[in-house]
């Protein structure tokens, strides 16, 4: 009878040790993922941010051409969006 439960209890021990070691492995494997997925949304946001960046450029640039004051477009920022559209469709049209 003791054999039996020595026995047990050593496999009992050796199929959770296994486990852990799956589960270790597993875990491993789900965080390595989980880096390279934010490693790639970071990228795609860097790289929408490059594109808002050059497109921001390009209307600051049109306007400073249309007759626009650095001022004034400095104050555009502060805006709430539906004001910024106003005047940009102003100089946009004229």
């Amino acid at each position: 009878m003791n054999e039996n439960l020595e026995k047990f209890t050593r496999e009992f021990m050796e199929a959770r040790a296994h486990r852990h070691k799956e589960m270790k492995k597993h875990e491993y494997a789900y965080k390595k993922l989980r880096a390279q997925v934010e490693e790639q949304e970071n990228d795609e946001l860097e790289t929408i941010l490059t594109s808002y960046e050059k497109k921001i450029q390009r209307i600051i640039c049109h306007l400073s051409e249309r007759g626009m004051t650095n001022k004034e477009i400095s104050q555009i920022t502060e805006m709430p969006v539906e004001e910024v559209v106003h005047i940009l469709a102003k100089y946009m049209t004229e």
